[in-house]
């Protein structure tokens, strides 16, 4: 699995957040608290979604389920967001959201350990694109951008 590297423009997302270790598939079950509250989000611009995975240690990680925003004035009540800065990825296609654990596994101890680049600074995260179909989803195809930097 070779993944594009590329060069990533700063981004906005507002969404909902999780915060642990995803033992009881909360973040599934996050997304479709997002899905019924999508819709009170402002300034949306461009498509898809995202996925965003801040690292936290011992608590987990942070996860945002969101959307692509121009500004992040007027957060609806209960979300938060987040600008991510303009940094390299590596960008590695999953087959599904079952596949996520699998792909994330291959880059931790296959390829980030095998390449010339080592992790870069801020979230990785999911991109939820015009190929992903929610009905779906075990089949459909998402993106993961992981940061990267140069060894």
């Amino acid at each position: 699995m070779k993944p594009r590297v590329i060069r990533k423009r700063e981004f906005k997302v507002v969404g909902l957040a999780y915060v642990g270790r995803n033992q009881h598939g909360e973040i599934a079950q996050m997304w479709g608290k997002f899905n019924e509250r999508a819709a009170e989000i402002k300034h949306h611009r461009g498509r898809g979604a995202y996925g965003l995975c801040y690292e936290l240690g011992r608590r987990g990680m942070e996860y945002i389920a969101g959307l692509p925003v121009s500004s992040l004035a007027g957060i609806p009540t209960g979300m938060l967001g987040k600008k991510v800065p303009a940094q390299t990825f590596a960008v590695f296609e999953a087959k599904g959201v079952k596949d996520i654990g699998r792909v994330y596994e291959h880059i931790l101890k296959e390829w980030l350990p095998k390449s010339s680049y080592k992790r870069g600074v801020g979230p990785d995260f999911e991109y939820y694109g015009d190929d992903f179909e929610p009905d779906d989803a075990a089949n459909s195809k998402l993106r993961i951008y992981f940061p990267v930097l140069k060894r």
